[in-house]
């Protein structure tokens, strides 16, 4: 590797100035590479902030002509300048693609910048490709919904058995990028158009998802000899164990 010292950075430094840093290195007096370095970072180098850097992230959008990985970078740059979580800003470079189509669900179950370049290489091949046709995802979902249906058998009064049918076809596996629910598409979500960048609970755009004041935590209870206490709620027959279903 080449070694510069302090006279050769220095000029080259002030050679490979351009645009309003040129100008601005015209305007003042220095001798060597670390004054020009700090009268450099004096002038230029004003933290942005959190509202600043949020606004920007929010106005960076995926262009058709740029590749996802570039754009993932971009956003990533951005982000630099301030202490943005790495749930927000995955949020952020998600609802930046733009994409409503089914092709996004590859980018969900990212947990991580490093996670999501991953999942973006399979997107990208899928990217320009056209949406499938509803044949093609009523054949898909028939597809994912016979290989979840489990086949099992169920003794009746007289001990016989009988195969349980099969469920019909559904929507189980697609998932609504506007309210981020399973079973229809964001083109039949009942729910008003989401603002983008905005909570997934209650669409506000002072906040996401994860800090939303309005999400709740369900929990279920199952309890054999406690149906009738008040801190436990009814459950249906069907969401019963077996054992809580037979009778003496």
């Amino acid at each position: 590797m080449l070694q510069f010292d302090e006279r050769m950075k220095f000029i080259a430094c002030r050679r490979m100035l351009s645009g309003t840093a040129q100008v601005f290195a015209r305007t003042i007096t220095v001798s060597d590479y670390e004054e020009l370095k700090a009268k450099l970072i004096s002038e230029f180098g004003r933290m942005r902030t959190m509202n600043e850097v949020y606004q920007l992230l929010k106005n960076r959008r995926l262009r058709p002509d740029e590749t996802t990985h570039r754009y993932i970078l971009d956003m990533q740059e951005i982000a630099m300048y301030s202490k943005i979580t790495e749930d927000e800003l995955i949020e952020m470079i998600i609802s930046g693609t733009g994409d409503t189509s089914s092709r996004i669900g590859h980018l969900f179950p990212a947990r991580s910048i490093n996670e999501l370049k991953e999942f973006a290489e399979r997107y990208e091949r899928l990217r320009f490709q056209p949406p499938l046709g509803s044949k093609q995802i009523a054949i898909i979902n028939r597809n994912a919904a016979s290989a979840l249906q489990p086949t099992t058998h169920r003794s009746n009064a007289a001990n016989a058995t009988s195969v349980r049918p099969t469920a019909a076809p559904t929507m189980e596996t697609i998932r609504c990028y506007n309210c981020s629910k399973f079973g229809h598409y964001q083109s039949q979500c009942p729910l008003p158009k989401r603002p983008a960048n905005s909570c997934f609970k209650c669409s506000s755009t002072e906040h996401v998802y994860r800090e939303c004041p309005h999400r709740t935590t369900v929990a279920a209870v199952l309890n054999a000899n406690g149906m009738n206490d008040a801190r436990v709620e009814p459950i249906s027959e069907m969401q019963m164990p077996p054992q809580f279903n037979q009778t003496e």
